[in-house]
């Protein structure tokens, strides 16, 4: 049996001392050739996960062990670059490892093969999110690494880029890489085995909320938080923002200030 790239035992993870814990008694173990796909709804934890694995975050208990000195990786967004194109901003990554012009040649040859439109020297911010979803797995993809973790790599994909993923990482599985995937679809479920998370607590990689102010009445079936020169505040969640306004405006209110939570203060 090959030796684990990746061990996940007993990991928690809390970010706060009193807050509640986003990541309970998780423990796997996943070998070299071998996929694990992570599911899980909103504040499950799968993005901490993902970041656990890649080193980006430490767990609060528990023990995460890697073995391996290089891993690829495919975040779940990509902020794009004023002016720099595809075909740049793959260059630039390619050479920060060995043998750049060998991966710059498999990144090229990655995103034709996705499909990318409406082509690798486009400036990255004309790009459709899709798009730049095929140039992030171009990037996490185009060395021979022992791991590539993903965080959910389908999203904004159409069918046939779909089919193409799992395509290569099914080459690859082949050849030894390991692959790490959070995902919520089913499409990687017959490589590997299926980590299903369940939320324990907030995850502050699914969503922010919102910080609401509204002017007149208290909205009923809510419970504002203090009073902020003359309107009420509110804490909504992402999910649930769009019906909240809704409700607000029907009831008269007088929509003063919405933000993201952590953007809070005085409107």
């Amino acid at each position: 049996m090959d030796e684990a790239v990746l061990d996940f035992t007993g990991v928690e993870k809390r970010f706060g001392r009193r807050s509640a814990p986003v990541l309970v008694a998780t423990s796997f173990s996943l070998a070299s050739g071998e996929l694990l796909t992570v599911r899980g709804g909103n504040g499950a934890g799968k993005s901490t996960l993902v970041r656990l694995a890649a080193g980006f975050l430490r767990p609060t208990s528990g023990r995460v062990v890697r073995r391996f000195d290089r891993f690829g990786f495919a975040p779940d967004r990509l902020v794009p670059v004023a002016r720099l194109t595809a075909r740049s901003y793959l260059r630039r990554l390619a050479a920060m490892g060995e043998s750049p012009a060998v991966s710059l040649a498999c990144a090229i040859e990655l995103v034709d093969a996705l499909g990318l439109q409406p082509g690798v020297d486009v400036p990255l911010a004309l790009l459709s999110r899709g798009n730049l979803r095929k140039v992030v797995l171009a990037q996490a993809l185009m060395r021979p690494v022992g791991l590539v973790i993903m965080d959910e790599p389908l999203s904004g994909l159409d069918e046939e880029a779909c089919a193409a993923v799992v395509r290569v990482v099914r080459e690859r599985l082949a050849g030894g890489q390991a692959f790490l995937v959070a995902s919520h679809h089913a499409s990687f479920d017959e490589l590997g085995a299926v980590l299903e998370l369940v939320a324990s607590g907030p995850d502050p990689d699914a969503g922010t909320g919102a910080h609401v102010v509204l002017l007149g009445r208290p909205l009923p079936g809510r419970t504002p938080g203090r009073r902020q020169r003359g309107g009420l505040e509110y804490e909504v969640a992402d999910s649930e923002l769009q019906t909240f306004l809704k409700a607000a405006l029907a009831a008269d209110c007088e929509v003063r200030r919405v933000a993201a939570s952590t953007e809070r203060g005085e409107a």
